[in-house]
């Protein structure tokens, strides 16, 4: 039989009706059937196939994610509850331990610079505990930022302490400038706006002590700051962007899971009505129609009952010398022998039915 036009679906599993089709040269009732019954199929097929819309790729949608977005906002949220928990322990808890370069370098300002630090700790520590008993969701960003300018506010009473910039304790700054951009999963911009304020509150406590005597080694200073700053600035800004990337990823992946359930979902509906009308129309049919699978009939049609007044279990147990005629079995015996190899079934004529209804001697004309 000729495919339909356009008919790139593949069979319905258990589908009969396919099986038939491969059995040989159908009965004149069956295939004015077939065409109709291909028709159908093809028809509930493609009922439920779609064409991508605007915006898809490979069927699943690839919009453009802001980072205002409320989902990607609420995602962050437990990421940035973590990076706030991890930079107020390293403020409580590992400040004071530099108390030891502090008795190395200056231990004249030994027990100035130990009230500044357990200071800084202490309200590091006091923003942790703050920040575990109670959930401030994204507001949580202002409470590493205050730790972040305590810590910073301490380094510079240490440098005004010493009388300027001509200090190592400027390293200090930024060293916690460095641990702000590499904790903390926020917008570059968030981060430059409070790195910018702290360093201005340092070049305000110097310049206030006076202008330096050598003032290319501040600039000079100045501008490894800045660069630093811009490098941690850019490192910040693409860890930002594969956040909301991954982000995008996984809500199109969603998408995708979803849109593709709904599409299986109705593929089946779709298989299973087409099933329904496949064996409403063989069964229905005015030919006698019945299909062999390894030997044995394993459907038979109502007409195929009438004519011949068989099972489908005695169908099987006759099949095929049981049916056929005597006078006809040794004209066919040798096809029916080469179809278990693989021979075409239109290789077999036409031949003679034994009917239970009539076993004497009438038999009915019959085309496989």
């Amino acid at each position: 039989l000729p495919a339909a036009p356009h008919h790139r679906a593949q069979k319905p599993p258990n589908s009969r009706l396919e099986e038939l089709v491969q059995v040989g040269p159908q009965p004149a009732g069956v295939r004015g059937v077939l065409p109709l019954v291909r028709a159908l199929h093809t028809c509930d097929i493609h009922r439920v196939e779609r064409r991508p819309a605007a915006g898809e790729v490979d069927g699943i949608t690839r919009s453009r994610i802001s980072a205002s977005d409320p989902g990607f906002v609420a995602e962050q949220v437990p990421l940035l509850r973590q990076r706030v928990t991890i930079i107020l322990a390293i403020g409580a808890f590992a400040i004071p331990l530099f108390i030891v370069a502090d008795w190395l370098t200056y231990p004249a300002h030994l027990g100035r610079f130990l009230l500044y630090r357990l200071l800084c700790a202490g309200a590091c520590l006091a923003l942790l505990a703050l920040h575990r008993l109670r959930d401030f969701g994204r507001h949580s960003f202002h409470l590493g930022v205050i730790g972040f300018h305590a810590c910073g506010l301490m380094v510079v009473a240490m440098v005004v302490e010493l009388g300027g910039y001509d200090t190592p304790y400027s390293i200090g700054l930024l060293l916690i400038t460095l641990g702000l951009c590499a904790v903390l999963p926020v917008r570059p911009r968030q981060v430059a706006v409070h790195c910018a304020i702290l360093y201005l509150v340092y070049l305000g406590a110097v310049l206030s002590l006076g202008v330096p005597a050598a003032g290319h080694h501040f600039w000079t200073e100045t501008m490894f700051f800045v660069g630093a700053l811009a490098i941690m600035l850019v490192a910040v800004r693409y860890d930002h962007h594969l956040r909301l990337r991954e982000y995008g990823l996984r809500r199109d992946l969603r998408r995708a899971e979803q849109q593709l359930r709904q599409y299986s979902s109705g593929l089946e509906q779709s298989v299973a009505e087409a099933e329904r009308r496949y064996r409403d129309l063989v069964e229905n049919a005015g030919d006698a129609i019945f299909v062999v699978e390894a030997g044995e009939v394993v459907f038979a049609n109502r007409k195929t009952h009438e004519m011949l007044g068989w099972s489908v279990d005695e169908l099987s147990r006759r099949w095929p010398e049981g049916l056929v005629h005597e006078r006809d079995w040794c004209g066919v015996r040798d096809r029916f022998a080469r179809l278990g190899v693989g021979a075409s079934p239109d290789a077999l004529p036409p031949f003679r039915a034994v009917s239970y209804t009539h076993l004497s001697l009438p038999t009915i004309p019959f085309e496989c």
